[in-house]
């Protein structure tokens, strides 16, 4: 967090706040406003993004009784999905604190976990602490995280060599430590990333982003049973994280469990309906298994019509490789349709050539080669193509 926008974060006193009981509205409401916050209330947690980016608040209060548990843990991992808020501090109140509450906070953007009897007695206290606890070292965890929000400001290098300057810097901070072994797993120096993982698990038992990499190092050494075991147990303890359930199809697709695999597939996609994520990794598992159509239903309903193109060419190139031709000529045709741009055309149009051209259909190879170059006319490989078989198809008729 820069300078500027700390200091702003740190004097914004919006409070968004999800609870039922009206009792506890009055009694929030009597004792933020008295200190000079501004508070918008809600009962509904799909609700909740939306007024905080509304009123551009800073403090997100959480009355963890007043929903499900199911309810809870979507809302806090979507939320930890979700890069465009403002800077946010999370705080969850209840009437008991439990281990899977202590995992969520670390899988997700919650900062702290209170009891409503220390809710009552320091609540602005509670706030005052967590925000004056938002430092420097933030600042580089937000840089950090441009690792995963995959943000093109930064290139692989300078991102890895922030992490090592972090590193050296707060090399206790478990965020901190986290990220230098998830580069060391990156740079395959797997027992430094595994003793790392382990010192933060030995810390904090509950430090399921820890457990996250201790098996993805076991998975990289096969060592699937391991793997599985860790994170499941992390699953156990803060279920529906998009990153552990796809990790956990990974696991269990590369252990010969397809059905168990589909299954984590599933959940991933059903719990996060609009993630391309998600989406992409249940589509590109069935089509390892061959099941196209499906594969399409998902590219289809779930992705911008370019998106879905690039996705349904880059699955016909892996049913070409697998032999399966006429799959590959589905999933060309798709792609082609399915663009309004022709940034892609040519090489879609080339790509449906070469699998005219396995089938030994050389007259339509020959029609979509053509095409391809009309679209390109630079477009070298097509344009030989193009030559090869007009020879062939000629000597087939003077024959």
């Amino acid at each position: 967090m820069e300078a500027e926008k700390l200091a702003s974060f740190k004097t914004n006193n919006q409070v968004v706040i999800l609870v039922k009981e009206e009792k506890n509205r009055k009694m929030l409401k009597s004792i933020l406003e008295s200190n000079c916050f501004q508070v918008e209330f809600t009962n509904e947690p799909q609700k909740v993004v939306q007024i905080i980016n509304r009123v551009n608040a800073s403090i997100f209060l959480h009355d963890w009784d007043s929903i499900d548990y199911d309810q809870n843990v979507s809302m806090h991992q979507r939320i930890s999905k979700i890069d465009e808020l403002p800077p946010l501090c999370t705080i969850v109140y209840a009437a008991k604190i439990t281990p899977s509450m202590l995992a969520l906070s670390v899988d997700t953007k919650i900062d702290r976990i209170i009891t409503k009897t220390n809710l009552k007695i320091n609540l602005v206290e509670e706030i005052k602490m967590t925000r004056s606890g938002v430092t420097e070292v933030d600042s580089l965890r937000e840089k950090i995280r441009e690792i995963h929000n995959k943000n093109d400001s930064y290139s692989q290098n300078e991102i890895n060599e922030l992490v090592v300057e972090t590193f050296e810097r707060y090399p206790h901070d478990p965020i901190v430590k986290l990220e230098f072994g998830n580069l060391c797993y990156r740079r395959n120096n797997f027992k430094r990333a595994e003793n790392l993982s382990l010192e933060l698990i030995n810390i904090n038992r509950n430090n399921v982003r820890a457990m996250n990499l201790l098996s993805r190092i076991y998975m990289k050494q096969k060592n699937y049973d391991k793997s599985l075991a860790i994170l499941k147990n992390a699953n156990i303890l803060s279920p529906k994280n998009l990153d552990r359930l796809i990790l956990l199809g990974d696991i269990c697709y590369e252990k010969g469990d397809t059905n168990e695999a589909r299954s984590y597939y599933k959940e991933a996609c059903a719990e996060y309906s609009d993630n391309k994520e998600a989406i992409s990794s249940y589509a590109e598992f069935e089509i390892k298994e061959n099941n196209f159509d499906v594969a399409i239903e998902l590219f289809k309903k779930s992705m911008s019509e370019e998106e879905a193109a690039g996705l349904l060419n880059n699955a016909g190139v892996q049913a070409v490789r697998l032999g399966q031709y006429e799959d590959a000529l589905k999933f060309y045709k798709l792609a082609y349709e399915s663009l309004k741009t022709n940034k892609h055309i040519p090489q879609i149009l080339f790509n449906l050539g070469l699998a005219y051209l396995r089938q030994k259909m050389h007259e339509e190879a020959l029609r979509h080669f053509k095409m391809a170059a009309a679209e390109k006319p630079d477009f070298r490989k097509a344009n030989a193509h193009v030559r090869n078989l007009e020879k062939y198809l000629n000597k087939q008729k003077s024959a």
